[in-house]
């Protein structure tokens, strides 16, 4: 499954992917649904049909086809806004709500204390069975990463009443230390952190016994007419693949990794105005056709081992500013 972190909340809290269910007043123009309880229902079943299908291969088509099944869950990479206690709690809680929230029941066979805790009878129990066929049943963990935000703490501010998926995550949100607090993560002009990766996948590797994890995702975005000589994207390619190598030596067990993405396509939230590509795509043209940007290029050298420098020397002050910070 990909992202089913994401697909549970982003349209069952508040709505704003297909079906686009969600309740006042978390959502927009709601067709229908539960805001406070449904992410979680969607989140549950996500985990068992995982389980079940992970069940069938295993049985049947394991032996034959050496095959393995992995889960994908979307991450950005969370550091505490400050030092204070309540900040660095925030910074956790957030990564339980966000990773753990999937990954903890395929590897422990239940969801995170914190989850258990602050959500309450909103959230589905397993029965003992059911934990016994989840457990053990990611052979790797795949992570669709981009960036990286400042946790703060909200926790005093949660309202007593209704509360859906991010009020009970209960954080604030930050691109960088001057902007203003946001109640949701919003990946609108994400600043590059290479070392956020790396911490990321260091963080799968530590708290998941060393599970395999494979970057699945992992690009630069532009809107609309992206040029062609896009060297802000091989800026953030080096970096971040220059991470993942550093998590690799540092004892992280990363088996791969996938740019996002090899051609410019249709994006589910922007559509054809936000660009990813590799290889630029004229959708004006009803021939659509392709052109290698700057940076397939320079990724077709780097996987040939063409390059003349070291990957890792190409992370730029701009880009570990986060890290550094």
């Amino acid at each position: 499954m990909d992202e089913p972190n994401v697909i549970s909340a982003a349209a069952y809290d508040s709505g704003i992917f297909p079906p686009c269910r969600c309740s006042a007043p978390f959502g927009i123009n709601c067709t229908g649904g539960n805001s406070t309880v449904e992410p979680y229902i969607v989140g549950h079943h996500s985990i068992l049909a995982h389980a079940a299908a992970v069940k069938l291969y295993r049985e049947m088509y394991q032996a034959t086809q050496k095959g393995v099944v992995g889960v994908n869950v979307y991450g950005f990479w969370s550091y505490p806004f400050s030092m204070s206690s309540a900040d660095v709690a925030a910074t956790q809680r957030v990564l339980d709500f966000m990773i753990g929230w999937i990954v903890n029941p395929l590897v422990y066979g239940d969801y995170p204390e914190i989850m258990k805790r602050i959500v309450g009878p909103r959230l589905p129990k397993f029965t003992k069975e059911q934990s016994d066929m989840i457990r053990g049943t990611a052979d790797f963990i795949g992570i669709n990463h981009y960036t990286s935000v400042y946790i703060g703490d909200r926790s005093n501010g949660a309202d007593t009443g209704l509360r859906d998926y991010s009020g009970d995550a209960a954080a604030t949100f930050r691109f960088t230390r001057n902007d203003p607090p946001t109640g949701q993560f919003i990946p609108i002009n994400m600043p590059i952190d290479p070392q956020g990766l790396q911490y990321m996948l260091e963080y799968l590797s530590n708290t998941y016994w060393n599970v395999p994890v494979y970057v699945q995702e992992n690009g630069h975005v532009s809107f609309f007419n992206d040029s062609i000589d896009d060297h802000k994207r091989v800026e953030y390619l080096s970096g971040y693949i220059g991470s993942t190598l550093t998590a690799l030596r540092n004892g992280a067990n990363v088996k791969g990794y996938f740019v996002w993405s090899f051609l410019d396509v249709f994006e589910l939230l922007a559509g054809y105005s936000s660009r990813y590509g590799l290889y630029h795509v004229d959708f004006k043209d009803p021939e659509m056709p392709r052109q290698p940007k700057l940076s397939a290029q320079w990724y077709s050298k780097f996987l040939r081992s063409e390059m003349g420098r070291n990957i890792e020397s190409t992370i730029s002050t701009d880009a570990t500013s986060l890290a550094e910070q």
